[in-house]
């Protein structure tokens, strides 16, 4: 479990890696269930502690089964990347258990960056204040 309190305070990145094996590409039943399992938990897990916004990207991945020694190769991952601080750990692991659960996960990945996040709009250099 990440010592959140042992984090720097301001903005961090925070990924989750969710290896949808066990539901999301179930074989029993058309894609767009699978598609509404993860729509479902975004607006049920992550919309409520992330309000402005979070991204969501597909990927591939691997993973190493240490207690049966195999490697489980060409995972369908779903990867959440949000902005937060380290007053939001709780929420975090929340989610986490919450994905663990709901998607038969043995665990949910967890990366953390300390970084300086900027969401506010890029001033145009082409408009100028009018003069006083």
């Amino acid at each position: 479990m990440m010592e959140w309190n042992a984090l720097p305070d301001g903005d961090l990145i925070v990924t989750l890696y969710f290896t949808i094996t066990k539901k999301l590409d179930r074989t029993d039943g058309p894609r767009s269930m699978a598609d509404d399992e993860w729509a479902r938990f975004l607006i049920e897990c992550v919309e409520p502690v992330f309000k402005t916004g979070f991204t969501v990207l597909e990927g591939i991945g691997q993973y190493h089964h240490a207690a049966g020694k195999r490697v489980a190769r060409n995972l369908h991952t779903k990867v959440l990347v949000v902005t937060a601080t380290k007053w939001l750990g709780p929420e975090i692991d929340g989610i986490r258990k919450v994905g663990q659960r709901r998607f038969q996960q043995t665990s949910v990945g967890l990366t953390v960056v300390s970084c300086h996040a900027d969401f506010d709009p890029v001033p145009d250099p082409e408009v100028r204040p009018a003069p006083e």
